[in-house]
């Protein structure tokens, strides 16, 4: 989400006025990822709004590890007031997998998808047929290695192919 300097000023002057702090702040539903929070851009680097507010209006020195739960309804409300401070319960867990448990909500996608144990062509996800990896946001991800390697086979034949027809025009 492009988050404006006006815009953040006007959200960082709402934060900081004893009267308004209570209200919730809701973005449109385009502005949020699959994960249900806001990702911004500032410095070069991408925050979580929610995590970027709380910096810069409750604590600057937010340990890592920590997350910040959500603590009121609506959902996606990116008040860092009506966030609590917790550590992470299971290693991996993310604050919203942690968030939907502590609300005895169903469990997100990723939870769901750490129980699969086969991809959807059927292979196994054992230890020597999965690549395992984990992205800056710091959710795990998996893939298949069967699928992966039949992939890369196709894409090389593809080039193959393409050259080949480029080298006899």
């Amino acid at each position: 989400m492009r988050l404006t300097k006006q815009r953040e000023a006007e959200l960082l002057e709402q934060l900081r006025d004893p009267a308004r702090k209570d209200e919730h702040i809701v973005f449109p539903r385009d502005a949020y990822e699959k994960s249900g929070d806001i990702l911004i851009s500032r410095d070069g680097l991408r925050h979580f709004l929610h995590r970027y507010l709380w910096k810069q209006v409750i604590d600057p020195d937010l340990p890592r590890g920590r997350f910040l739960l959500a603590a009121c309804t609506p959902t996606g409300c990116v008040n860092p007031f009506h966030r609590k401070l917790e550590s992470a319960t299971k290693p991996g867990e993310t604050a919203t997998e942690r968030a939907s448990r502590a609300l005895g909500e169903a469990p997100p996608a990723p939870e769901a998808n750490r129980l699969k144990t086969h991809c959807p062509l059927g292979h196994p996800y054992s230890a020597g047929n999965t690549y395992v990896w984990v992205d800056k946001q710091g959710a795990t991800h998996r893939k298949c290695v069967i699928c992966t390697k039949a992939r890369r086979a196709r894409q090389t034949e593809r080039e193959k192919r393409a050259r080949q027809l480029g080298a006899t025009s």
